[in-house]
């Protein structure tokens, strides 16, 4: 950590050992964690998202919201803002780490265009998920959109692109954190060999450890129309029962999970495991735009 730093931000692909990094040196430095997933902000999702706690270090903004509930990159950069000054305030380090990046970005001031947003996080969602997302986030544009708009996803796509354009305008101009707060941004470089490899060990882990059960009460307790339903390592048991056995209530979807075969549970197992590399793709493809990050190399 360069010495001057007030914020330490590490950021990396899904699966690079961000979170193992991140706590061995908040154990080395005194610091505290603010995560920066968008998914770990929900209660319950705990598996499926990997969440990791620890009982020697704090971490922050996880487990902040029931996960029928929404949270935007806007709500991360205000909650964070005072989380670091409270933390700096103590004397401690601040560790911003997370794949999350529109949600540091948000914060440091450093906004992509939504475009390649899009392009990250939602380029693998069906039509279904997008209109569930864009019904949460911005109702009132997604009301204006005329049928066709609707059900075409180009065009469904194009419309949420500028509604979330017009949304973060504002946000642009903003500054969350005070100019004599120096942030430095480290990222984890890691061969695509080596992420498979943790990737399906991960994956394996989850299962072993009750993402079946998990994502089965998951969808019991508060269905489909949800950010963790429609995210990786939920979304595959959901959209395997629908299309396997043609099941879309919440309850029978369940009751159908908690049925599943070791066959049938190993490729679900396995599309988790293909849909977090894709999307690692999508996050090095945004985090080498931003100039600001410095690369480091993963441990072997």
């Amino acid at each position: 950590m360069h010495p001057l730093s007030n914020i330490l931000v590490i950021q990396g692909v899904t699966g690079s050992g961000k979170s193992d990094l991140a706590y061995s040196i908040a154990k080395e430095e005194n610091g505290v964690i603010i995560r920066a997933d968008s998914r770990q902000i929900y209660k319950y999702a705990d598996i499926g998202t990997n969440k990791s706690r620890y009982p020697d270090i704090e971490v922050e903004l996880i487990d902040i919201k029931e996960p029928d509930e929404t949270y935007s990159a806007y709500q991360f950069a205000l909650n964070a803002t005072e989380i670091i000054q409270n933390i700096i305030k103590r004397g401690k380090k601040v560790i911003i780490e997370g794949g999350t990046a529109y949600y540091i970005n948000m914060l440091t001031g450093n906004i992509p265009e939504v475009d390649l947003v899009l392009q990250t996080e939602h380029a693998d969602k069906t039509v279904f998920e997008i209109q569930e997302l864009f019904q949460r986030e911005l109702p009132e544009a997604y009301n204006k959109l005329n049928n066709s708009e609707r059900h075409n996803p180009q065009r469904l796509l194009k419309n949420y692109s500028k509604a979330k354009q017009r949304s973060t305008e504002n946000s642009r101009t903003e500054k969350f954190l005070p100019e004599a707060i120096v942030v430095e941004k480290v990222a984890i470089q890691i061969s695509m060999e080596k992420l498979t490899e943790n990737l399906i060990k991960r994956t394996s882990r989850m299962m072993h450890d009750g993402l079946t059960e998990e994502a089965a009460w998951l969808v019991e307790r508060y269905g489909l129309n949800t950010y963790t339903a429609g995210s990786i390592g939920y979304r595959e048991f959901y959209e395997f029962i629908e299309k396997t056995y043609g099941v879309y209530d919440k309850d029978e979807i369940a009751k159908q999970i908690r049925k599943l075969t070791d066959r049938e549970l190993h490729d679900i197992e396995s599309l988790i495991a293909l849909h977090n590399r894709q999307y690692a793709k999508r996050q090095m493809t945004w985090l080498k735009k931003d100039r600001e990050i410095r690369w480091i190399e993963a441990k072997s």
